[in-house]
């Protein structure tokens, strides 16, 4: 108890300063609490904890939140599965029959490997019968429909200089937002139509708008958080 009282009298950066610190300027050397304990003895940076969880005991939940890796986009990438909804627009779209044809288009290659040949066996808590997932009636096409897939994600623009920002928005899904993007985003949200006139002000407050949909952002903290507390994380 005593050791956690002295980590905190010291002049540490908040846990969102810290946090944004890492995931801005050292994200690609520092992805695991293992990395991040080999980049801290290397580095020795200055207001941020060699013990993070010990340090920031109010706000911490999970290395994962601290080090920015706890998104869709990351695990996606490492090669687990796309969301159930998502996965649904999908395999309707191919209007297969029945389960015997879906099993063979996951065999032939039809069907993208993040998508499972046994859905019933991942979408535990989502997974409706196979009517609904291959969309063998007007009620299953609609409930399809419905569901709301699109993502909004915070980007690096390539080839230009440390704070300049794009948002990508892609109405399909995380799984078609990568294939457009050639490295990982801040963040990747839930998108929602009705609330792009407050990301525009989110965005008009604490950054500069230049050509072809880029913001030159004056300050990513500011920008992280307002959009963290409007939008919903993709997860």
């Amino acid at each position: 108890m005593g050791r956690n009282v002295s980590l905190r009298k010291k002049r540490w950066m908040s846990y969102d300063a810290a946090r944004l610190t890492l995931q801005q300027e050292w994200k690609e050397e520092v992805r695991s609490r293992k990395t991040y304990e080999r980049w801290h003895a290397k580095v020795n940076p200055i207001g941020i904890p060699k013990y993070p969880h010990r340090v920031y005991l109010k706000e911490w939940t999970s290395w994962a939140d601290f080090l920015g890796t706890d998104n869709v986009f990351e695990k996606a990438k490492a090669g687990s599965y796309r969301s159930y909804w998502e996965a649904v627009k999908f395999v309707q779209g191919l209007g297969l029959a029945n389960v015997l044809e879906y099993q063979k288009a996951c065999d032939d290659g039809r069907i993208p490997k993040d998508i499972p040949k046994a859905p019933q066996n991942i979408y535990l808590n989502e997974w409706r019968g196979f009517k609904v997932f291959l969309g063998k009636n007007i009620e299953a096409k609609v409930a399809a429909a419905r569901e709301e897939t699109a993502v909004v994600a915070l980007c690096d623009v390539s080839g230009m200089p440390v704070g300049y920002y794009r948002l990508v928005i892609d109405e399909k899904g995380v799984a078609s937002l990568m294939q457009k993007l050639d490295k990982r985003p801040h963040r990747v949200y839930k998108w929602q139509k009705e609330l792009a006139p407050q990301v525009k002000m989110i965005m008009q407050r604490f950054a500069s708008p230049q050509d072809d949909g880029v913001w030159l952002v004056r300050n990513l903290h500011e920008v992280v958080f307002e959009l963290d507390s409007l939008l919903e994380w993709a997860k």
